[in-house]
């Protein structure tokens, strides 16, 4: 709903990835994804509501300065 308006999104990919084609559509987007390789990612196209490996590494392998990035590059553009 938010590219509707050009509003500016960040999306957090984990169990999925953006060349399946789900990316935001703003002039304005991040993406943000893990840092590390997993073999198991992607493990579906729209992900799970639980991990089939039962491990998340793909979700729990974010720090906050990864996920606060767009907020500060947000805040430079505006200052």
């Amino acid at each position: 709903m938010a590219s509707s308006i050009n509003a500016p999104i960040a999306t957090i990919f984990c169990s999925t990835v953006p060349s399946f084609g789900f990316t935001p559509l703003s002039d304005k987007s991040f993406i943000i994804e893990p840092n590390i390789e997993l073999l198991c990612r992607p493990c579906g196209k729209h992900g799970y509501s639980k991990c089939p490996k039962n491990l998340f590494i793909c979700g729990n392998s974010f720090n906050i300065e990864q996920l606060l990035e767009p907020v500060k590059q947000l805040q430079s553009d505006v200052q």
